[in-house]
């Protein structure tokens, strides 16, 4: 070999090795979803740079998903962006907030609607026994007191005010004014410039203005551009799908299910189907979560994931 020849291998073999290093010491870290089973699974949770994709059948928890994964975000001091194409912005904070008052209000179950009031709802067990004791002018006693402890005395207003005090509702963004595929990325981008590669969630795929005849070329270019907008924004990216309809013979979740076209699994760097199954008490769903798909980690069931629809968790 001329000596030429071996000069030009070892600059090459250095440079590939120290690119190398600069790759692995700089790979990104995954994301969270905040369902621990779950993130088990992907190998720490959602890889930045690309998007995972999450279908589920009705009633499954999608959308609550979402919510989740944005909210445990902002607990941990990021600005998660909730991108909503079926729902308006206020139904996405109140259930957030329900998620929130579960967990640090007390509150064992309420709707989430904000036209509900507290009264309407189920209190905590001490409270529930004595107000489901009392007559009526002793319930409107007990009802001013309530009123009194969380302001307004509505649930969902207390817990946002609680979710203002330590920060979390400020991280937050959720934008409704979203029709068309080229908005989504274009929010993508201005906050990849500003810096802010945080969490994007959108819901849902399938809904999204994009360009095509039909719905297999539409959803195509939803897959093809959102997979560039989060490779070129070095961001982690939950998209929401909906499912073709499932046959009783279809006992094992595969790409095929989602619906539109087998590229909004090809070109995801994880897959995700939620499967609700049986009633576990008067509040809880079993939920089947299936890795399908995962780039970056095992593939399987998280098992033992409990779907609260009243509270929006997933547990």
């Amino acid at each position: 070999m001329m000596a030429g020849a071996e000069e030009y291998l070892r600059s090459q073999s250095a440079r590939a090795m120290h690119g190398f290093e600069r790759g692995h010491v700089l790979a990104p870290e995954p994301v969270p979803l905040g369902i621990s089973e779950l993130d088990a699974i992907l190998g720490g949770g959602i890889m930045p740079g690309g998007f995972t994709v999450v279908g589920g059948t009705a009633g499954s928890g999608k959308s609550a998903l979402g919510i989740v994964a944005c909210y445990s975000a902002a607990r941990r001091a990021e600005c998660p962006l909730y991108i909503s194409v079926e729902m308006d912005a206020h139904q996405v904070l109140s259930r957030m907030a329900a998620l929130h008052a579960s967990s640090t209000l007390a509150l064992t179950r309420f709707n989430w609607s904000n036209e509900h009031r507290i009264m309407r709802a189920k209190m905590p067990a001490d409270v529930a026994e004595r107000w489901f004791a009392k007559d009526a002018e002793e319930r409107e006693r007990l009802a001013d007191a309530w009123v009194e402890r969380y302001g307004d005395g509505d649930a969902v207003i207390a817990s946002w005010r609680d979710m203002c005090a330590k920060g979390i509702a400020d991280r937050v963004s959720v934008r409704d004014d979203v029709v068309e595929l080229q908005q989504a990325v274009d929010l993508v981008m201005e906050r990849a410039a500003l810096g802010i590669r945080d969490l994007v969630v959108v819901d849902y795929a399938q809904l999204l203005g994009a360009p095509g005849e039909t719905e297999y070329e539409r959803t195509t270019a939803v897959a093809h551009t959102l997979r560039a907008a989060c490779k070129d924004a070095r961001c982690p990216m939950l998209l929401i799908s909906s499912l073709r309809n499932i046959g009783r013979g279809d006992s094992e979740p595969e790409l095929a299910w989602f619906r539109g076209s087998g590229h909004i699994g090809y070109d995801a760097f994880a897959a995700i189907v939620l499967v609700r199954g049986e009633q576990v008490d008067a509040e809880t769903v079993e939920l089947g979560a299936h890795v399908i798909k995962n780039r970056f980690g095992r593939m399987g069931e998280a098992v033992g994931i409990g779907f609260r629809p009243c509270w929006n968790s997933i547990v």
